[in-house]
């Protein structure tokens, strides 16, 4: 996990354009993205009932069950990746401090100056 680089899957403004009524904002980022727990899952991981616009730190093993690659009439390439998450974990982050994240890099940070 040493040096992962979080990326935003935020869409570029190219893909948000199109006729909008009024001030009509769209949410920048995709549904493809969002990962549904149920109450099991919540459990297992051990995680409270958030509220909404609390932030979380995830980290996940997952493995391909579908890969899919084609080209367009217009030329214009198009792939798709599904991945089953097989292991994952889940914590709230800490309003104030370092995330789960900084607390993993750090430590393999330390262990590297050790040796």
């Amino acid at each position: 996990m040493a040096g992962l680089k979080l990326q935003d899957m935020k869409k570029g403004k190219k893909e948000l354009t199109g006729n909008h009524v009024g001030d009509y904002k769209p949410n920048p980022y995709s549904y493809e993205h969002r990962v549904t727990l149920d109450d099991s899952a919540l459990t297992k991981l051990g995680v409270d009932t958030p509220k909404v616009g609390d932030v979380f730190d995830v980290m996940a093993h997952g493995h391909v069950t579908s890969v899919s690659q084609d080209e367009g009439e217009n030329g214009r390439k198009s792939r798709r990746v599904e991945l089953q998450l097989k292991k994952m974990g889940a914590q709230k982050q800490a309003k104030k401090g370092k995330s789960m994240l900084d607390a993993v890099n750090e430590g393999i940070a330390s262990a590297k100056d050790e040796d």
